[in-house]
């Protein structure tokens, strides 16, 4: 069994969620190979990946697979959004301040900018792209004043980790178990993101891909055989850490 990670900085780890993984797959009997480029590459069988989004992506091609889209907001969660949340572009928005007041963020895997609120001119410094008009998601303004990030294999909820906003707040597991259920034809391995709102709703955030997502503190067994779940979900392998 292989693990090709990403090596992006000689003799240190990117992230702590890199060196977690790291650690997770060399206990569960793999092999640790660093990979600083996929080029000359010659892939085993009975391999993951861990690495940066565009490096995953770029394995996930290399062995000639398609990368699957990914959705931020799968409309079989619409309930749990509490927001009115659509489809634009970046230049639409951004020609007709009629739109602004809202909250944008690029629609796709590969992040152009970091979403943000849309009061002015000056919130979209930064958001553009010569010669290409961004697909964004446009949702309607909430003050999320904590969040949790719900991580979930195989239909099972493997841990809840707050990383933002006030600990004094609790997240409620009534809404996240049913909305992990309600989730239909979820990945073998993902998570969403909750959020309490200053009116004292529990909303989702966003869901988030698993075969590249940061740990947040999560056990380290479990963040690795999330990624190993989906990875072999993706490259139509069996999955290495099923057990």
């Amino acid at each position: 069994m292989i693990l090709y990670t990403e090596k992006l900085v000689r003799g240190d780890f990117s992230n702590i969620s890199f060196f977690a993984g790291n650690e997770a797959f060399y206990s569960m009997g793999f092999d640790v190979i660093q990979v600083e480029s996929l080029d000359a590459l010659q892939i085993l069988e009975s391999n993951v990946f861990l690495g940066s989004i565009e490096f995953i992506q770029s394995a996930i091609k290399k062995m000639g697979f398609e990368v699957p889209e990914h959705n931020d907001y799968p409309k079989s969660l619409s309930k749990y959004y509490g927001r009115k949340i659509s489809e634009s572009t970046i230049n639409t928005i951004a020609n007709d301040p009629q739109l602004w007041n809202v909250f944008v963020k690029p629609k796709g895997r590969l992040k152009k900018f970091t979403g943000r609120y849309v009061k002015n001119t000056y919130d979209l410094i930064g958001c553009g792209e010569q010669g290409t008009d961004i697909n964004v998601w446009v949702s309607e303004p909430v003050e999320f004043v904590s969040e949790w990030r719900v991580f979930v294999r195989y239909g099972k909820i493997l841990g809840v980790k707050h990383y933002k906003g006030d600990w004094h707040h609790h997240y409620d597991p009534i809404v996240i178990e049913d909305a992990v259920r309600d989730y239909e034809n979820a990945p073998a391995g993902y998570a969403i993101d909750f959020g309490r709102t200053a009116d004292g709703r529990f909303l989702v955030v966003e869901v988030n891909e698993g075969y590249s997502i940061g740990s947040y503190g999560l056990f380290y067994i479990d963040y690795a055989k999330l990624i190993s779940a989906r990875w072999a979900e993706i490259t139509q392998q069996v999955d290495l850490c099923n057990f």
